[in-house]
């Protein structure tokens, strides 16, 4: 299993599992993809990387939001104070986020350091996505959790290190976003200690989309799982 999975979860896990054999007459295997717990690492290099490359065109002159009115053309804004308009205008226009990931990109990105991060991150991406395809040559659907540990209320997820939390979450499904792969989660009961659902997901190879919708729509209609709110009731009231 995933190491630091929830007991609950993994429970969650094998009986859902069971329902694929001797429900719906699947055969279930074990199967192993050693490099997916590098994906996060790998996903916050490479999205650091992309953000700062992204993002590098809003400097309040051209692009997006500005903290500054300009009374003339750009071309007539003193060198001096262009500096003073990029550092203003993304310093209030970017979260922390994005400014940290922006300031790790471009550390990423220097060329004394681009062997140490980045092309280290892109090789282990090539590893992670070999990972899947040796896996799909024997199976057809991977049954994952959709994160390791409990769901917790919104408020206590403000209370937390929110960023760190989201990190360690999504172990289990970066690495499928890395790949570029078809995945459906769905919720399949609530949990006996938090009472908020506990989700699995459908992993399945390129192109199977079609399978792997009418796969999860089975394992749905074998949890009969009850929406918490009415969603009829909160649309009606828009």
């Amino acid at each position: 299993h995933v190491p630091g999975l929830d007991d609950e979860i993994c429970s969650t896990w094998d009986t859902v599992a069971g329902w694929l054999a001797n429900k719906l007459s699947c055969s279930v295997c074990l199967v192993r993809l050693p490099h997916t717990p590098m994906a996060t690492t790998v996903y916050s290099v490479l999205c650091a990387t992309e953000v700062a490359s992204n993002m590098a065109r809003y400097d309040g002159l051209k692009y997006g939001f500005s903290t500054i009115k300009l009374s003339n053309h750009h071309e007539n804004v003193l060198p001096e104070n262009t500096t003073i308009q990029y550092s203003s205008t993304r310093s209030l226009g970017f979260g922390d986020v994005v400014r940290g990931r922006i300031f790790a990109g471009n550390f990423f990105l220097l060329r004394d350091q681009q062997c140490r991060y980045l092309d280290a991150a892109r090789r282990l991406w090539r590893l992670i996505k070999e990972d899947f395809t040796k896996v799909f040559e024997s199976v057809d659907f991977l049954l994952t959790p959709v994160s390791p540990s409990l769901p917790i209320s919104v408020d206590e997820f403000t209370k937390l290190d929110n960023r760190t939390r989201t990190t360690l979450d999504d172990v289990c499904t970066v690495a499928v976003n890395l790949s570029g792969l078809p995945a459906v989660s769905f919720p399949v009961s609530l949990s006996p200690t938090r009472g908020l659902p506990i989700s699995l997901q459908l992993i399945g190879p390129h192109f199977s989309e079609s399978r792997l919708l009418s796969l999860a729509a089975k394992l749905e209609a074998e949890a009969c799982f009850q929406p918490l709110v009415n969603h009829k009731t909160i649309i009606d009231s828009i």
